[in-house]
């Protein structure tokens, strides 16, 4: 039995395939202050204004493109932000790599970049764990749903997915949560079984009838 978020499930699998997904071994995991650091020095060197382009702005832009499995080759901007974050996105992810080291969203699209692209990996470890359980399904992002399809699809098939989420629970888009992963899981897998859980045991029928009312 193996019990974790996703992040921590990504590291323990990156440290374990270091070699596979292009890291040296003991690489590091960059945290929130070091990782807005390497965007200030990345933009330092693009003589990029801070004033102008807030770097907690810009990594929030590299973040939520990391989420949505887009690497620096394959960024594409739709406006003059967009290019700029995708200059600062390309340099930021240099100095990374030169350091050996991952921000927390590299966990999640290296994770998932490395199942895909690698099919020996991708079945050892849909026979690692053949049967997958995920709770506040609501709140996973683009990546997090790739990866568990990676690992209950082709090439075993196991199917073995059972997911518990709200989509009026949803409260973490800022952190790029998606809910519609819930309607897309119906739409995916069109065999699923739906269990509703309509009855309440802990909330009085007044904050009941409020929240309703608020849906």
């Amino acid at each position: 039995l193996t019990i974790g978020t996703f992040h921590s499930l990504c590291a323990r699998i990156l440290r374990v395939e270091t070699e596979s997904a292009g890291f040296q071994p003991n690489w590091v995991i960059y945290d929130s202050a070091d990782q807005l650091a390497l965007v200030r020095s990345a933009m330092h060197d693009l003589n990029l204004d801070e004033k102008r382009y807030p770097p907690k702005a810009i990594h929030a832009h590299i973040s939520n493109r990391k989420n949505e499995l887009v690497t620096p080759e394959e960024y594409r901007s739709s406006s003059y932000f967009e290019m700029i974050a995708g200059r600062v996105y390309q340099s930021y992810q240099a100095g990374l790599l030169a350091n050996n080291a991952m921000d927390f969203d590299d966990l999640l699209l290296r994770t998932v970049l490395l199942l895909r692209d690698n099919l020996a990996i991708r079945v050892k470890y849909q026979e690692k764990w053949p049967y997958l359980l995920v709770d506040e399904f609501q709140d996973t992002n683009l990546a997090q749903y790739t990866m568990l399809r990676l690992l209950a699809d082709e090439p075993t098939h196991n199917g073995n997915l059972f997911v518990v989420g709200d989509e009026d629970q949803s409260v973490y888009r800022f952190r790029g949560a998606d809910y519609r992963n819930v309607q897309n899981f119906r739409t995916d897998y069109p065999n699923h079984h739906e269990i509703l859980l309509e009855q309440n045991y802990r909330i009085t029928h007044a904050i009941l009838d409020v929240a309703n009312a608020l849906i």
